[in-house]
């Protein structure tokens, strides 16, 4: 048996329960890769310009590890953002062409002494096995109304919004069977019917259905609303803003705000442990690689067998 000490058992269990739910529904969470690692301009390789931009990459870390966009704001960060650099797990600079910054400063932090401070600042994490999102998505350009493929800027702009919150978009390669006007109306139930119906037995349904429609407005802002269905629930969000990025950077936080608490472990110091039995160890290595696992995931402060 394995005792796991956690500094929120309570929130583990449910975070264990939702991982169960989704596997009962046939759905598949996905592995965010490089979750800890940011890229920042910086003007000079010196050892200022490097500290400036550890605190800058543990602020936007701090919200994609906590999925809380006020979390660069939270006051207990402010002591380990002045010694941001210390958490660095290694760094390097690659040159960034055709901007005001010369050099981007490649930033990959160590992610256990993050996890920790995070949690010493009294914020949630949530760890690298994260929903698959699918995103079935129509712009309206004022002239016609379209689906949004893998190509699109706007999947393009979509797709690094969603980067920043730790969260990869997918999407469909295939547009037939699916009526725009359900797209349009967010109409998840369609769209999911449609798309079972056009793979058949194959047929996966992804963690998360996120639906947009996005006008382009004659004074060329733009506006939107979204749906998103995860687990069984569904969280809107609307907005507007005066450039593409302007639109979607709030419209995004505000969605993925709604629904990161079902996934983001909270911290309490109060809570006990549990205790896990693990049949079927029939070598050393078995037993070294169960701890090993154990230990390195983000919702087990220690496990003691």
């Amino acid at each position: 048996m394995v005792k796991l000490r956690t500094a929120y058992a309570s929130a583990a269990i449910g975070w264990v329960l939702v991982a169960l739910m989704l596997a009962a529904q046939g759905t598949r969470a996905e592995i965010v890769p490089d979750l800890y690692a940011v890229s920042i301009p910086v003007s000079e390789q010196s050892t200022p310009e490097l500290q400036r931009a550890a605190a800058a990459g543990l602020r936007e870390l701090a919200v994609r590890i906590s999925g809380r966009s006020d979390a660069a704001r939270n006051p207990a960060l402010s002591g380990l953002l002045a010694s941001a650099a210390r958490y660095l797990d290694q760094y390097r600079y690659e040159r960034n062409t055709g901007t005001d910054t010369p050099w981007l400063a490649q930033l990959r932090f160590a992610p256990g002494p993050i996890d920790n401070a995070l949690r010493g600042a009294g914020l949630p994490v949530w760890g690298n096995n994260r929903p698959a999102l699918q995103v079935w998505l129509a712009v309206d350009d004022g002239k016609s109304r379209n689906f949004v493929d893998d190509n699109s800027p706007v999947a393009g702009a979509l797709r690094e919004q969603l980067r920043h919150r730790g969260l990869l978009a997918h999407f469909p390669h295939d547009f037939s069977g699916v009526a725009i006007d359900d797209v349009w109306q967010l109409d998840a139930a369609k769209i999911q019917d449609a798309v079972k119906i056009q793979n058949g037995a194959a047929h996966e349904r992804a963690d998360a259905l996120l639906i947009g429609r996005i006008n382009q407005m004659p004074n060329a802002n733009w506006q939107g609303s979204w749906a998103l269905n995860v687990s069984g629930k569904q969280f809107n969000a609307e907005g507007e803003g005066v450039s593409l990025s302007a639109y979607l950077a709030p419209t995004i936080d505000r969605i993925v705000d709604s629904f990161s608490p079902q996934y983001a472990v909270a911290a309490n110091s109060a809570a006990e442990g549990i205790v896990l039995r693990i049949t079927g160890v029939t070598s050393f290595d078995d037993y070294a690689a169960i701890v090993n696992y154990l230990r390195h995931l983000s919702l087990i402060k220690s496990a003691s067998p």
